[in-house]
């Protein structure tokens, strides 16, 4: 269930931190598979479902490998777009981002903490992940760090009152 507050030290460490903001983190960590949109070097648009991880400061973090399509799209243009949806609660949210391959062994080592724990609290012991059914050697972090970031909430949306509560703002 969608909560406001679902991370208390995200809560104590960005006090001044708006409520859209608060709900739109929450959201992304209670939601951690999502669209990832990339442009090829054709100009082409091209879609991969991840597993995420977004930290404190809203940046979100996916592994994959070299040489798949995300990976060499984000080598050659930095623009991805990261979007997710709940059907039960009728949200939506999505990050313009720019994305960046990650070169510190302590944060790619975070990261996979963090994304091994989303994945097996959401799947059995037994489940592979399609990232380690793709074909490559080497796993690569992604760095998305949100530059626009737009949220819609249809839930309270009504015959009467039509208009979603919708939130739009930029992060530097």
């Amino acid at each position: 269930m969608l909560t406001y507050t679902s991370n208390n030290y995200f809560m104590e460490q960005n006090k001044d931190t708006s409520h859209d903001k608060q709900l739109v983190y929450s959201f992304f960590r209670e939601h951690p598979l999502a669209t990832l949109s990339t442009v090829a070097k054709d100009g082409t648009p091209q879609n991969a479902v991840v597993y995420v991880y977004m930290d404190v400061d809203m940046s979100c973090y996916l592994v994959t490998r070299e040489h798949t399509r995300k990976y060499e799209n984000t080598a050659n243009n930095k623009i991805a777009v990261l979007s997710a949806y709940d059907e039960n609660l009728l949200m939506f949210g999505e990050l313009c981002c720019e994305a960046e391959t990650v070169t510190s062994k302590e944060e790619a080592a975070k990261v996979l903490i963090e994304l091994q724990k989303i994945i097996s609290s959401r799947k059995s012991a037994y489940w592979v992940a399609p990232v380690a059914q793709l074909e490559g050697e080497n796993f690569v972090f992604l760095k998305l760090k949100p530059k626009k970031v737009t949220f819609v909430n249809y839930e309270k949306s009504t015959s009467d009152e039509p208009k979603p509560h919708k939130v739009s703002f930029e992060i530097e």
